[in-house]
């Protein structure tokens, strides 16, 4: 038993060193995603897996030049936090937060918790920034008008804001905090993956590096046996790991190239 208990001691010293993420080379939210899933991944299994990830990416994102990188990882992390579903199940029971709500929930969201991880926090002070900008243009008081057929650009951005916000505001006023930290991180996963899969095509799409090789993560130092639990992915790889509900992500990514082919071009 104690040689057991030695093991998992000396694994955990080895995985307790720290990662370093070089900020100036990656965008601040895909840095923030990082750093959130690294602090907050406990299981070993699931820290290899994080490293294998981000050792992949390592090579992968030599591919993109500094403006395709940003442009890649805003608009699919933006896309992923909009799009997909995190809290349903765990809100059914309350009201949703209504347009009327917002002016409360900008004071409410003035003291969020610090217990949240680097990347919640800025997904929530995002939120604040659009609800302050909503309720400064009054778009709220002219949300009846808009409904009784009186169009308004303002109200029409308030209405497609409302769908995308509506669940995180009303999981931010009903669920415990460490609750919306622990049900986020698990979603975070699948964005990961969902990057790695993104920048993988786009490695096997291009023929040379952008630039010279340079490294965006410093792994810590594992020793030989934890090493063996590290692989550098394949695009195979990666596409065998994403989940069905997702299997629609090669469609994804071939449209997000031709985006940046226009962006190119323009």
């Amino acid at each position: 038993m104690k040689y057991i208990l030695c093991f998992f001691i000396l694994i955990s010293v080895t995985m307790a060193q720290e990662l370093v993420i070089h900020h100036k080379k990656i965008p601040k939210e895909m840095a923030l995603l990082i750093d959130c899933l690294w602090t907050n991944t406990k299981n070993d299994s699931r820290k290899f897996e994080l490293l294998s990830s981000l050792s992949s990416m390592n090579s992968q994102l030599n591919y993109l030049s500094p403006a395709s990188l940003n442009f890649i990882a805003k608009s699919e992390i933006y896309k992923f936090l909009m799009e997909r579903d995190f809290f349903s199940e765990h809100i059914s029971n309350y009201p949703l937060v209504q347009p009327q709500d917002y002016s409360k929930m900008t004071s409410s969201l003035k003291k969020i918790p610090s217990s949240f991880c680097g990347f919640n926090q800025w997904v929530f002070k995002a939120m604040n920034s659009d609800l302050e900008q909503i309720i400064e243009s009054q778009a709220i008081d002219k949300f009846y008008q808009y409904n009784a057929g009186k169009p308004d650009s303002n109200v029409e951005r308030l209405v497609k804001i409302s769908k995308y916000i509506g669940p995180w505001l009303t999981a931010y006023r009903y669920l415990e905090p460490s609750l919306i930290e622990k049900i986020t991180i698990e979603h975070y996963q699948h964005l990961l993956t969902h990057l790695q899969t993104v920048t993988s095509y786009y490695q096997a799409f291009t023929q040379s590096h952008y630039q010279e090789p340079q490294t965006f993560f410093d792994l810590p130092t594992l020793k030989p046996s934890e090493m063996e639990q590290v692989k550098v992915k394949s695009l195979d790889d990666v596409l065998k790991s994403i989940p069905e509900e997702e299997s629609g992500a090669k469609s994804k990514v071939d449209q997000l190239f031709k985006d940046l082919d226009l962006r190119k071009s323009n």
